[in-house]
């Protein structure tokens, strides 16, 4: 686990959740237990604005196509998009996203973010089998959570 503030309640609450579920997780400052090793998952904690500069997160900004997740951060603004790639909503204030990305030959990345320290915490709170179960990207609005894409049915 890879925190912007290591002594942040986010962070501890994504490696008391990740413990929880028996999965090993030792933590770290960004980018200290990186390593380009496939069989490591790595869980980035942080800010997008800090987040963003881990090249897996980063793909965030270039649409499902390149992050193969149905959100997309532009500017100071998070997208929620549907199964088209669309913009279906602009996530408020407050507003978490829990996504798995990769690049090839690095480790996968487990995105835990927002664009405040609200979004944040919201994301990690998200982290429990039944919001993730079936979801390979979940955003956490003041409402609750959506998987993502977006549907017809979802804020």
């Amino acid at each position: 686990v890879e925190c912007e503030d290591e002594d942040s309640q986010a962070c501890g609450e994504v490696k008391d959740r990740l413990r929880d579920a028996g999965v090993p997780a030792t933590g770290s400052a960004i980018g200290v237990a990186a390593g380009s090793r496939e069989e490591l998952l790595r869980v980035l904690v942080a800010k997008w604005d800090r987040a963003q500069d881990v090249r897996a997160a980063a793909t965030l900004e270039d649409g499902p196509g390149e992050s193969g997740v149905f959100a997309r951060f532009d500017d100071e603004k998070l997208e929620l998009l549907d199964r088209r790639g669309s913009v279906a909503a602009e996530a408020p204030p407050g507003t978490g996203l829990v996504a798995m990305t990769g690049i090839e030959d690095e480790a996968l990345v487990l995105v835990v973010t927002g664009l405040d320290d609200g979004g944040v915490e919201a994301a990690a709170g998200a982290l429990d089998e039944e919001t993730l179960r079936d979801a390979f990207a979940v955003a956490v609005t003041p409402e609750g959570p959506a998987k993502l894409p977006l549907t017809e049915e979802q804020p």
